[in-house]
């Protein structure tokens, strides 16, 4: 049997992802920062701010380049001087300092580009890995398996964090990764690739799992029935 080429193996984990997704939307509002732009956006608004705008304004700068799809790190990092006129202008009649709240922007969208590839995630990420580290060290010298306390780290620096980790060690996670034919840096390159904060898809995969069982037991309490008509 010939193997899957990369582009359709990609594709299809997307298609997987999407659903997971859409089917498990309604239940996970609770996240403040389900989509990474989000948090990028948070970045900037605190760039200006420590530049010296005030919040509001900062905020209403941010909205406005959002519209102008002026937001993103390589358009900041990129931007011609017709475009960099634009945001400074932007800037000057929010009340900004224009020039320094442009120059602490592109300071910020540079390090995005050249440290974290363009993905903000990845910084959290590195942090949030290493603190979960930390934490698993710690519990398992208190007797604790190692596999536990790695989960336990990871869903709870997901949970108070928002850290964007997967939880690799969780059998629904496993369980998930083996049905699709895929291992857990292949799940967390998709999230990546939408912008998805990779910390929901536990979530994800467990309510699926749920619904899953749901109707099997439903399927399961309607067999004897079924038969039982099928005698009379």
């Amino acid at each position: 049997m010939n193997k899957r080429k990369k582009g359709d193996r990609a594709e299809e984990l997307l298609v997987h992802l999407a659903k997971l997704y859409i089917d498990g939307n309604d239940f996970t509002g609770h996240y403040a920062w389900r989509w990474e732009e989000e948090r990028w956006h948070e970045l900037l608004v605190c760039a200006l701010v420590s530049s010296g705008a005030h919040p509001s304004a900062a905020r209403s700068a941010i909205e406005i380049l959002k519209q102008l799809h002026l937001d993103g790190a390589r358009a900041l990092c990129e931007g011609d001087s017709e475009t960099t006129s634009q945001i400074q202008g932007i800037f000057a009649r929010l009340g900004l300092d224009e020039r320094a709240a442009l120059n602490c922007l592109q300071q910020v969208a540079q390090v995005c580009m050249k440290q974290w590839g363009g993905l903000p995630q990845v910084f959290l990420r590195k942090m949030g890995e290493e603190a979960a580290s930390a934490l698993t060290t710690q519990l398992s010298a208190s007797g604790m398996k190692s596999d536990t306390a790695h989960t336990l780290a990871v869903l709870w620096l997901q949970n108070v964090c928002n850290a964007p980790l997967l939880a690799s060690n969780s059998p629904s996670v496993q369980a998930f990764c083996r049905e699709v034919a895929i291992d857990h840096s292949e799940l967390i390159r998709a999230a990546d690739h939408v912008g998805l904060n990779v910390a929901i898809i536990d979530e994800l995969i467990a309510l699926r799992d749920e619904a899953k069982s749901h109707l099997s037991a439903t399927r399961s309490s309607d067999a004897p029935t079924k038969a039982n008509a099928k005698g009379m």
